[in-house]
């Protein structure tokens, strides 16, 4: 009997490492075993540049994959439906959602949970270093409001400052 297995890696094809590796690609294979494999000696600086950038994310957000989980909007069952997860550290100080458009772009308001309502929070979205603080109460009430094209995925990562 044959016995297929689920592979979440990023295969890279000889010369052709850089076809298929977007911010989305990546993102999705956060939420599994996150690998690069094959030809990415082939990678251009660019986008040896923010591949570096996103593995770094990861690192930095990883530990909250194995804490509290929160399926944000209704499990996808169409290519067009929207996904969202979140993850929340134990002690409710820090959070990383996931969201995914499908094959509709637009905006969705993402309801959160987990956070302390008391907090203040750092939020930032994907390799911008920027951020905007931003009360528990309000992420919880009125959730983030994301805006996307059509088959894109972002990160946004919760930080209590206070």
């Amino acid at each position: 009997e044959r016995v297929s297995r689920c592979h979440s890696g990023m295969p890279t094809h000889e010369n052709q490492g850089h076809i298929g590796l977007d911010d989305t690609a990546i993102l999705s294979r956060m939420l599994g075993k996150l690998e690069i494999t094959g030809d990415i000696a082939s990678w251009s600086d660019s986008l040896t540049t923010r591949m570096t950038r996103w593995i770094d994310k990861f690192k930095a957000v990883r530990h909250l994959c194995v804490q509290d989980f929160y399926q944000l909007l209704p499990t996808p069952t169409t290519v067009e439906d929207w996904d969202a997860v979140q993850f929340v550290s134990y002690d409710q100080n820090e959070s990383v959602i996931f969201v995914f458009s499908g094959n509709q772009g637009g905006r969705k308001v993402i309801p959160l949970h987990g956070l302390s309502a008391d907090g203040i929070y750092t939020v930032s979205y994907g390799l911008d270093s920027q951020h905007r603080e931003i009360r528990g109460q309000e992420l919880l009430s009125q959730g983030l409001v994301v805006e996307m094209n059509r088959d894109q995925g972002s990160l946004c990562h919760v930080n209590q400052v206070y």
